[in-house]
This record gives structure tokens, sequence and C-alpha cells, in this order.
């Protein structure tokens, strides 16, 4: 005896919260744990990259920086 699983899920149609119900590496604290090593390898890589330049004053420097008060997100003017 065979078993046709399309025919009886040929009309089924699932809710956007019933797709997202098997996620082995999903969200939250226990997520996959080489997305944080990842992220990790990538920032310490960018430290190290980043530590060889030297940051200086341009003459065309703003002395103070001022907020865009309407900006969804911290956003300078």
């Amino acid at each position: 005896m065979t078993r046709n699983i399309s025919r009886i899920l040929k009309n089924t149609t699932l809710r956007d919260s019933q797709k997202k119900i098997y996620m082995p590496f999903g969200e939250g604290p226990r997520n996959c744990i080489g997305e944080r090593f990842g992220m990790l390898g990538t920032k310490l890589g960018l430290i190290h990259i980043l530590s060889e330049f030297e940051l200086e004053k341009s003459t065309n420097t703003p002395v103070q920086l001022t907020f865009e008060p309407r900006s969804f997100v911290l956003a300078s003017k």
C-alpha cells in the first residue's frame, strides 16, 4: 500500500506562522552558533584592518554634529 501525500495536501494552504514551524537553526538565543562565530570573525578582521589607519580632522569637518530630528534612526543633517 502506497500513500499519496500530494492528494491530501492538494487543497491545503498554510498560514505564514505554520510555514516557519520547523527552524532547526532558527531565531533567538539558540540560533546557529556559526552565525555568531562568523560575525565575531568579521568584526575582528575589520578591527585588524582599521587599526592600520589613522583618522585626522579635515578643514571640511563640521565642528559640532547636528542630528536630524525627523529621522527614524539616528542620523546627522
